[in-house]
């Protein structure tokens, strides 16, 4: 479902997958929608490749363990068109805090090693300003995940 295709603007980028926020959730019979945040561009360009394959498959176990649709920046955007991105600052936090405030977003997973992410503490903080579902993935094994709930969300 990559939506990059030709663009070059940050903010069409933006506004497309928005959309596709927007249509996923008005699809899903509970309205609901997630996004798994991570690590992209943290510990430099060498680790970009590592954190892609790593985010990609966290999201893997998300869709295989809940019945409602769950995305990633990788969804929408190529690797190489990620890369190309980085100079129009898409890989700062404003980039996402639109994307994860825009009322679409009913779930946030925050992959393992988050807090060392600038774009994903951004996410973390728009999600808990906009009173999203925020679950943290815990890595443990070669495969296994353990997921939590944010502390405060638990006597909902």
């Amino acid at each position: 479902m990559k939506i990059i295709g030709s663009l070059r603007d940050s903010d069409e980028v933006q506004k497309r997958i928005i959309k596709k926020l927007e249509e996923a959730k008005s699809k899903d019979k509970q309205g609901r929608v997630g996004f798994v945040s991570g690590p992209f561009f943290s510990n430099g360009p060498l680790r970009v490749v590592r954190n892609y394959r790593q985010l990609r498959k966290y999201a893997r176990h998300i869709r295989e363990s809940v019945d409602f649709p769950v995305f990633s920046a990788i969804d929408f955007i190529s690797r190489a068109a990620l890369m190309k991105l980085t100079s129009q600052n898409y890989h700062t936090g404003e980039f996402w805090k639109k994307i994860i405030g825009s009322g679409f977003v009913t779930d946030i997973y925050m992959a393992p090693n988050w807090e060392k992410s600038k774009g994903a503490r951004s996410e973390h903080e728009a999600a808990k300003e906009c009173g999203i579902k925020i679950n943290y993935l815990k890595h443990f094994g070669s495969d296994g995940f353990q997921q939590t709930l944010d502390p405060g969300r638990l006597t909902a």
